[in-house]
């Protein structure tokens, strides 16, 4: 489900990767933030601006990119794994991608990843 019109550029292709996962929805959450789910779980927010987002990574990936001054513990929610990533107006959409994927990974129940390495077997 989509609710109207991406605000930038970057939300058009945020919100494409965010929904071409099995069972992912927008919605909007805290101060009417847009953000992606998967069941009841969060899994990607969105910024205004459309250059930067918050994205949750297991500990040794997070570790890893903390140490790329885009990337910051994420306020609030940091202690529970999340970062926020300051894309800039042009990103790497790949990488963008790949981190979007593992913070899916970290909220989809076992049919949903089923369901995601499939379509990844497929893309092969």
């Amino acid at each position: 489900m989509e609710l109207g019109p991406p605000l930038t550029p970057n939300h058009a292709r945020l919100r494409e990767i965010g929904l071409a996962l099995p069972d992912a929805f927008e919605t909007t959450q805290l101060y009417d933030h847009l953000v992606f789910k998967v069941g009841q779980k969060t899994f990607l927010w969105l910024d205004d601006s459309g250059e930067a987002v918050t994205l949750k990574a297991d500990p040794g990936l997070r570790e890893i990119l903390l140490q790329d001054p885009r990337f910051e513990v994420a306020a609030y929610i940091g202690r529970y794994g999340w970062f926020s990533f300051a894309m800039g107006p042009n990103p790497d959409w790949d990488e963008v991608e790949d981190l979007v994927i593992d913070s899916y990974r970290l909220s989809a129940q076992k049919r949903q990843l089923r369901a995601l390495d499939g379509m990844s077997a497929e893309r092969s």
